[in-house]
């Protein structure tokens, strides 16, 4: 009943932050709790109540996914800086049912209708997708940080100069991926970055610390493994 009285409160008053947002977020907490049932599924021993109510949330939960995307799309079109709310949950939504078609096709309509502001404050979310193994999701991240590296490249520069640091390859793979795309229009700002990350790395390590890992490093090679040109690749950088 809640939940017809807000779809006709987002008729009536189309341009209204608060019907969009009220109805999204009735939505959105539908398609939670429907997840919380089916994930009880996986459980040893389920009361009968229970795996009735999750063949029931299985079957309705695409129902509630599609309507509470799209209305958090316009509450957050419409709320603009004071929907981060309505971002955070729009994220939930994305990052877990990504590959739903009727997802990915309302988010791709998102990336237009969202200003590029908007999703600055959740830029740290952004990265943490970027190597995402749903591809769908990946797609849509990379895509949409490079629609955001076009209007405010400073913002992308230094996370993704951490994110080429990873100590994971996919990441790194993902993050030199971005950087390819933003070189086409910010290439000076991504190589100074490089640089001074390069750079404030270097002068971290003090030079008598460097010595020392690389004396150790060297000797490994030498009278472990026996090999002289290891050795001298090893210390020959640190003569120049």
């Amino acid at each position: 009943r809640s939940i017809k009285s807000l779809k006709l409160a987002t008729k009536l008053t189309p341009n209204s932050y608060k019907a969009w947002h009220a109805w999204a977020n009735v939505n959105f907490h539908v398609v939670v709790r429907a997840d919380k049932i089916i994930s009880m599924k996986s459980s040893p021993v389920i009361p009968k109540r229970h795996a009735e109510e999750s063949e029931f949330e299985t079957l309705n939960i695409n129902s509630h996914l599609a309507p509470a995307v799209r209305g958090f799309i316009k509450s957050i079109s419409i709320g603009g800086d004071n929907s981060l709310e309505d971002v955070l949950r729009l994220l939930t939504l994305w990052f877990k049912y990504g590959a739903n078609t009727e997802v990915a096709s309302a988010l791709d309509e998102a990336f237009s209708v969202i200003p590029m502001d908007i999703w600055l404050e959740v830029i740290p979310q952004l990265i943490a997708r970027i190597e995402s193994p749903t591809q769908a999701v990946r797609n849509g991240v990379h895509e949409l940080l490079s629609r955001v590296a076009k209007e405010h490249p400073q913002a992308l520069v230094y996370p993704l100069v951490v994110a080429c640091k990873s100590q994971s390859q996919q990441r790194r793979v993902a993050a030199e991926e971005l950087f390819a795309r933003m070189r086409a229009h910010s290439g000076e700002l991504v190589e100074q970055a490089l640089f001074v990350s390069a750079e404030l790395i270097r002068i971290a390590i003090l030079w008598h610390e460097q010595w020392h890992e690389a004396l150790d490093e060297a000797s490994k090679l030498y009278f472990g493994a026996h090999d002289i040109d290891g050795m001298i690749d090893t210390l020959e950088p640190l003569h120049k």
